[in-house]
């Protein structure tokens, strides 16, 4: 429930935007490291087949224009009003045949035409859809990072609070040994407390 909330609130601010095809940004792909969410890899694929159906039909649509004019070319080559008329009868058979070919080639065109006219709005809509999804795996990840910072947070601070202590202590411990030698000092003497010093060094 609260991740279908998230995706209506972020498909709400997309509509004001106008967004990159994510598919193809590299920082897109970083975003999720080695483990990228099944949903979203499917509706990548769902993108790119998309636009690798608007690269094919733009590479066909001008290949039926290129075979289009080719045929036209032919038609003007073959309108020899010179000719015999058995030329004549052979080029009005080409020319027939070239207008059936131009005629199938229009359709095509109009074909491809309204594809390549709903393509656009389609890629959109999918980009749209995948950005929200994985916008949605950002947010969650987001959260989940937060909860493991606050722990983290509360482990630092009983880290300090621990080192607080021992220093504490390791300064009480320094500040006793320092009023334990000064006063055998005083007592013994600088001379006494040397040996003692030297012999006290070797045993260690």
């Amino acid at each position: 429930m609260r991740k279908k909330r998230e995706q209506l609130e972020i498909a709400d601010l997309l509509r004001k935007k106008r967004l990159p095809i994510v598919v193809l940004d590299a920082r897109w792909h970083q975003l999720f490291g080695d483990r990228k969410p099944a949903k979203v890899e499917m509706l990548e694929k769902k993108l790119n087949d998309l636009l690798k159906q608007q690269g094919k039909m733009v590479t066909q649509t001008k290949d039926l224009k290129v075979a289009k004019r080719k045929l036209l070319d032919g038609i003007v080559a073959n309108m020899d009003t010179s000719s015999t008329d058995a030329v004549s009868q052979l080029n009005a058979k080409k020319l027939d045949k070239s207008q059936k070919l131009i005629r199938q080639i229009n359709d095509q065109l109009n074909d491809t035409d309204n594809i390549l006219a709903e393509i656009p709005y389609k890629i959109k809509e999918a980009n749209e859809e995948l950005v929200i999804e994985g916008m949605t795996d950002c947010y969650q990840r987001f959260d989940s990072n937060n909860e493991k910072i606050e722990a983290y947070d509360e482990q630092i601070k009983e880290y300090k609070k621990k080192l607080l202590e021992i220093t504490e202590s390791k300064r009480s411990l320094e500040q006793q040994n320092e009023a334990l030698y000064s006063y055998m000092h005083n007592i013994l003497g600088g001379d006494i407390m040397e040996t003692i010093d030297e012999r006290y060094e070797k045993r260690k």
